[in-house]
C-alpha cells in the first residue's frame, strides 16, 4: 500500500527537480556505505585480495564529503529526506515476497506463464537455456 502511494506521489510531481531530491541523499547514503563497508572489509580482513590499491586517506576524505552530501540536506530539507528513506524502505517487503520467500511451485508456473505471454506480447526473445540468476 504505501509503495503505491509513493507511486502516486511521483505521479502527481510535475517536478523533476523535486523527485531528484528524493533520492539524491539516499544515494549518496548508499555510497557513503559502500566506500565504509570498503573500509571495514580493509581492517577486519586484511589477507583478502584486492585488485585495487587504494591509500586509506582518498576514501577518508570521500566520506567526509558524503556526510556533509548527506546531512547539510538532512537538515535543510527533512521532508525530502523521509520521503526518500520512505520510498527506500518500501521496496524492503517487495523484496522478500518476490525474492527471499520460498514460493510454491503453483507460483512459479503462473509467474512463467506471465513472462512468457508478456515476452510474446511485446516480441521479445526468449532466454536461451534455463539458467539460474541467484543462488538462493
Amino acid at each position: 500500500l504505501f509503495q503505491c502511494l509513493i507511486s502516486l506521489l511521483m505521479l502527481c510531481t510535475s517536478d523533476v527537480i523535486v523527485l531528484i531530491n528524493y533520492f539524491s541523499q539516499i544515494l549518496w547514503l548508499s555510497f557513503g556505505l559502500s566506500i565504509a563497508g570498503m573500509l571495514w572489509l580493509r581492517k577486519s580482513k586484511p589477507d583478502i585480495p584486492r585488485p585495487i590499491k587504494v591509500n586509506t586517506f582518498l576514501p577518508a576524505i570521500f566520506l567526509l564529503c558524503v556526510a556533509f552530501m548527506v546531512v547539510v540536506p538532512a537538515i535543510a530539507e527533512p521532508m525530502n529526506t523521509i520521503i526518500g528513506a520512505g520510498i527506500v524502505i518500501s521496496g524492503i517487503p517487495v523484496y522478500y515476497v518476490c525474492i527471499k520467500w520460498k514460493k510454491p511451485e503453483s507460483y512459479d508456473r503462473f509467474s512463467e506463464m506471465i513472462m512468457s505471454n508478456t515476452q510474446k506480447l511485446l516480441f521479445c526473445t526468449f532466454t536461451e537455456g534455463n539458467t539460474k540468476l541467484s543462488d538462493d
